[in-house]
């Protein structure tokens, strides 16, 4: 892992000592992408309607959330440069020449800031009127509308050759108030909007009036716990039942899709947090009469492939959080398949979004899996997909083509007699030779188990991994937990 800290500080010490400045410069553009990895794993994601059950703290700050693109902001002296979350360098945007004056004003000779880049809607005056990641997307590829584009700083990274620590991030923000001047929404540069407050209640007001009335994308907490707390309403979408998974003979997770106006559905999440053990065994049983071929696979967190079903059933999810993009500035993608002839094909892979803390609310038997009751602009009005002119956020259509033929790397199988009854227990580990096409795992292993007695004679189960290593310990250990006392291995 990372040391991103150690890096910060060794950078600042380069600062110290170097005389060319663009070679520094390069140095804190190698490591700005880290932030991010850094910053991500400091949140705990909490539920806009759980904030007096989820946040602690006497000495509390809270910030609003703003719907931008983050960016790391290096000062040499004299200019700023930005740089994204993929590490790119940006200059010569009106925001930047502001933050430069106001730091050459403090006397800073190099400094480096985190900090918010977003769109100020003409309609702004008194409050903040919430804009669209795409609208800042937009503005950036459009050098009139640059003058548009607003830095909100909300981090130090370093001041001249030391690294900022702080206790408490009270401290951080007043900081970068001395530096940037009070919250001002006239201003291109000025820190995120603050409000103090002492307990959970308080952040609870604060909310409602951000969030609720405000329509603010959400809040980040900090207090004096060593947690950083980011709060964001929870949202709802209606969506297809399109697969699901097994374990030990019980159901897991189940595959979701929405649909868009040709008819394609778009696959983006799965989950099973919300079903009862009931829901799960009415819903396997149900799903067994309706399992479909698919010539494309997904898999669940443990690598079990989804077993694919009619899209005969909607369910009502909630989300707390939608992404468009990675902490590395790469958009999520999603599978559009068609359904037809019982059989799900794979037409695209295009920019998409992907969820965290998915849970199932509740069967809609008053929904069916049409655009007018499953549309995709579900997603899309919460969370607009990428739209950016670049190779990784184009649509890539599936053609038909030849694919090379897998290899099986091992295969083994178990026979038990008991009486008249048959059992047989069979893996194989296969290496696909279809990665490239980037619709295929490396690697996949296929565990199947019959039984004569059984009323379901035939249970697979798959699992995928770009890891042939990771598979081989899978396999070993299923036979372990599968093959006892009576079993002969006859192949």
């Amino acid at each position: 892992m990372i040391d991103y800290i150690a890096r910060i500080q060794s950078v600042a010490d380069e600062q110290k000592k170097s005389i060319n400045k663009e070679s520094y410069r390069r140095k804190f553009e190698a490591i700005s992408p880290e932030y991010k990895h850094h910053l991500s794993g400091c949140f705990v994601l909490v539920d806009g309607n759980k904030i007096e059950t989820s946040i602690c703290g006497q000495d509390i700050i809270v910030t609003r959330k703003i719907d931008g693109e983050m960016r790391t902001v290096y000062f040499d002296g004299q200019q700023c440069f930005m740089y994204t979350t993929g590490g790119k360098e940006e200059t010569d945007f009106p925001c930047l020449t502001q933050m430069a004056e106001k730091l050459k004003s403090h006397g800073y000779s190099a400094c480096a800031f985190a900090a918010e880049l977003n769109f100020v809607s003409p309609k702004q005056k008194d409050v903040p009127v919430r804009t669209r990641v795409t609208e800042v997307i937009h503005a950036i590829a459009t050098p009139e509308l640059h003058e548009r584009l607003a830095l909100y700083p909300f981090d130090i990274l370093f001041l001249d050759d030391q690294r900022w620590a702080s206790l408490h991030y009270k401290e951080t923000y007043a900081k970068l108030e001395e530096i940037f001047g009070k919250y001002d929404l006239s201003q291109l540069v000025t820190p995120v909007q603050m409000e103090k407050a002492n307990s959970s209640k308080q952040v609870q007001e604060i909310y409602n009036k951000w969030v609720k009335e405000e329509k603010a994308e959400g809040l980040v907490v900090h207090s004096e716990q060593p947690i950083i707390w980011k709060i964001k309403p929870q949202h709802t979408v209606d969506a297809v039942a399109v697969g699901y998974t097994t374990t030990a003979g019980e159901l897991r997770d189940l595959l979701f899709a929405v649909i868009d106006e040709n008819g394609l559905y778009r696959i983006f999440c799965h989950g099973g947090n919300g079903l009862t053990n009931e829901n799960k065994r009415i819903l396997i049983s149900q799903f067994e009469s309706i399992k479909v071929e698919s010539n494309c696979h997904n898999s669940d967190s443990t690598g079990a492939v989804f077993q694919m079903i009619e899209p005969k059933y909607v369910f009502e999810i909630s989300a707390i959080d939608f992404a468009s993009e990675n902490c590395l500035h790469q958009c999520y993608k999603n599978q559009k398949l068609s359904f037809a002839d019982r059989k799900w094909t794979l037409e695209q892979i295009t920019p998409g979004v992907t969820t965290y803390s998915m849970k199932i609310l509740n069967l809609r038997e008053d929904k069916k899996p049409i655009f007018q009751d499953c549309r995709e602009t579900q997603l899309s009005n919460i969370c607009p997909f990428t739209t950016s002119e670049t190779k990784d956020s184009q649509p890539m259509f599936v053609k038909k083509e030849t694919l090379a033929d897998s290899k099986i790397l091992f295969r083994t199988v178990y026979k038990k007699t008991t009486g008249s009854s048959i059992y047989i227990k069979k893996f194989v580990l296969l290496k696909t030779n279809k990665q490239d096409t980037g619709r295929f795992p490396s690697y996949l292993l296929h565990f199947s188990s019959l039984s004569s007695r059984s009323s379901n004679v035939i249970t697979k189960r798959v699992f995928i991994s770009e890891d042939k290593n990771q598979l081989y310990r899978m396999m070993n250990n299923l036979i372990e937990k599968e093959i006892k006392t009576g079993w002969v291995n006859v192949k």
